[in-house]
């Protein structure tokens, strides 16, 4: 069932997304907040932690760098709003 310490830390970095979900309610359209909807805490974790998994070994075996398409979109829209054309060239390119 592979590594143990691997799996554990996985699910304990889910389980914190879920305890601050809990303080701080996530969009009830979220796959999060679907998911906390309908299963208990600890099997959410479970899934988070294999969403999780899964996106890892995509990057590892891909040999990708992570890229969240949130936070680039956020990063152009600041930069060429304040930076003008050549930013946003800067920022597309990356």
């Amino acid at each position: 069932m592979g590594q143990r310490d691997i799996r554990r830390l996985l699910i304990i970095g889910a389980m914190t997304v879920i305890r601050w979900a809990g303080r701080k309610a996530p969009p009830e359209n979220s796959w999060l907040g679907q998911m906390l909807a309908r299963k208990p805490r600890m099997l959410a974790a479970i899934a988070l932690a294999n969403k999780w998994l899964g996106r890892f070994w995509a990057m590892i075996t891909k040999n990708e760098k992570y890229r969240d398409s949130g936070l680039a979109a956020a990063s152009k829209a600041l930069s060429c709003g304040e930076g003008g054309s050549s930013a946003c060239e800067e920022v597309s390119e990356r």
